[in-house]
């Protein structure tokens, strides 16, 4: 303090850390489903990024 007043500028820190979380609590979440990346055990994902059941494997013997 400079002779006996506060500085009006130290106000700005705890100003701007109020806003800042006021605006935390006041914004919506963004909530979204997550997205499934990984394909089924029986699926594969092709070049056209679409998933499509693999090939059945030939049976032992022939």
């Amino acid at each position: 303090m400079v002779g006996g007043r506060r500085r009006p500028f130290a106000v700005v820190p705890w100003l701007f850390a109020a806003v800042v979380a006021g605006s935390a609590l006041i914004a919506p979440s963004a909530v979204a489903e997550a997205p499934q990346f990984v394909c089924g055990a029986n699926e594969y994902e092709n070049v056209d990024r679409a998933r499509v059941p693999r090939p059945e494997a030939a049976p032992l013997g022939t």
